[in-house]
């Protein structure tokens, strides 16, 4: 894919292979375990999927209206935008949704800062 897409065919070939990966796991998982429970956590997940999708947008959306950045500083304050403005979304959206494991996950961070 690198040849007719260049880095971003890169970019892709990698998430396919992560994606086979995870399948082969899953497939493996459920070969040596049997019944994994997907009908109780697939609540989560789509939350956590609709929260993905969510903050993807608002990277998406911040790097079309940032201006262009030369050199690399400026280019790592922009990733640094549109990364932190993403997980605050991600975050909002998970909170906001009521996903389990993140509310469980930001108690746990709350009560060892106390």
């Amino acid at each position: 894919l690198r040849i007719f897409l260049g880095a971003n065919g890169l970019a892709l070939a990698t998430s396919i292979a992560g994606a086979c990966g995870m399948v082969i796991l899953l497939l493996a998982l459920k070969k040596r375990f049997g019944h994994l429970g997907f009908r109780h956590i697939l609540p989560d997940l789509i939350k956590i999927i609709a929260a993905t999708l969510m903050g993807a947008a608002v990277c998406v959306l911040l790097n079309r209206t940032l201006p262009e950045a030369m050199g690399t500083g400026r280019v790592f304050i922009r990733l640094a935008l549109c990364a932190g403005a993403s997980l605050a979304a991600y975050a909002v959206c998970c909170l906001l949704l009521r996903v389990r494991t993140f509310t469980e996950f930001v108690q746990g961070i709350v009560s060892r800062t106390r």
